[in-house]
């Protein structure tokens, strides 16, 4: 069986591979019953929303590597749609 971590890395683009996170995390929400909000663009600057205990809350959802023992590993750049492209944030 194939592991996760070999499941990301078989897809090459890192946009695909936050698509997938995206998905896993969104997931998990709906299996605890948590409502999940999508906003109806994609250039906010959360990736969706929940409703927890009458609260909503904006998350934005990142893709992590275990790195080490008790470490997790993760790139914090924020990258935009644009009308002439994807824009990146160091």
């Amino acid at each position: 069986m194939v592991g996760l971590k070999e499941q990301y890395e078989r897809l090459a683009e890192t946009q695909k591979r936050g698509q997938a996170t995206e998905a896993v995390i969104k997931a998990e929400f709906v299996l605890r019953d948590i409502p999940v909000l999508i906003p109806e663009y994609d250039n906010e600057p959360y990736d969706f929303v929940v409703e927890l205990n009458d609260d909503f809350l904006k998350i934005q959802a990142k893709t992590a590597y275990k790195h080490g023992t008790g470490k997790v590993r993760f790139e914090t750049v924020s990258t935009r749609v644009r009308s002439k492209g994807y824009e990146r944030d160091d």
